[in-house]
This record gives structure tokens, sequence and C-alpha cells, in this order.
């Protein structure tokens, strides 16, 4: 698939959540085997005047990401669902900062898929904090 076509696909894939839609979530790009999403910081998804992104917003963005890292490495997926998602946050992110999140799927089975990501607001020596996520998804037969 060419790069042009995934991006379609990822960009519809966050527009069919209404709640990535109205965080402003937004493909970054991607590689052989991880994916990177990215939220342009605003004001209204700080967690204080002033502060860097709620870590609830972050953690939105980072399940997204995940979720689509999984359509990586699958042509045809007709739903998926978060079974699991854990993100340890090692620092806060800072005001007026876009988010990135990049995901890779580390393993997939037949309906499992195991994900990790690392998130960063500009620097990704300088992560924000780290997940790991498991997803149920169903394949197109």
């Amino acid at each position: 698939m060419s790069d042009s076509l995934f991006k379609s696909r990822i960009e519809r894939h966050i527009a069919e959540v209404p709640f990535n839609v109205a965080l402003g979530i937004r493909y970054a790009g991607h590689g052989d085997n991880w994916l990177e999403n990215m939220l342009e910081w605003r004001q209204e998804l700080a967690d204080e005047p002033g502060g860097g992104c709620s870590p609830g917003v972050i953690a939105s963005l980072v399940d997204a990401t995940c979720g689509a890292a999984v359509l990586v490495l699958l042509d045809q997926v007709i739903a998926s669902v978060t079974l699991n998602l854990q993100v340890d946050f090692v620092r806060p992110s800072e005001a007026a900062r876009s988010v990135r999140a990049r995901a890779e799927c580390t393993h997939l089975g037949d309906q499992i898929a195991l994900v990790r990501a690392t998130v960063h607001d500009g620097d990704p020596a300088r992560p924000i904090g780290f997940a790991s996520a498991k997803f149920l998804f169903e394949r197109l037969s």
C-alpha cells in the first residue's frame, strides 16, 4: 500500500472516533512496524492554566496511536478494541508544546496484538512517558 493510501486509511481510522477528532489527533508518520500520531497543544487541553497537556489527553493520544499501529501490520481489520492500556509518565509535558506518540506493534497473534509506545513533546530523547497496550481485533475473512 502506498504511503498516501496508508495515511488516508489512518486518518479515516482516527476520524471514526469523535473524541479523537475533538482532541485534534493527527497522523504524523509511519514505518515498517511503527506509527506516530501527534496532538497540537491548545490551552483547553492543558491540565492547568499555562500547563502542558493533561495526562488524560495524552493517554487518549496513546490509545489512538497504539490502536492504529496494529494497522501497519494488517491490511484488513473490521473491528478492534483496547483490552488494556498502561501509560507510565516520567515527567509532565511542557506548555505550548505539541505531543507525539510513537507506537510499535511487538506481537501480532490471530486476535490479540501487543503494542508499546513512547510519548514526547518535541525531543524523543526526553520522553514524557512510556506505554503498553493490548488489543483484540477481528480481521476480514
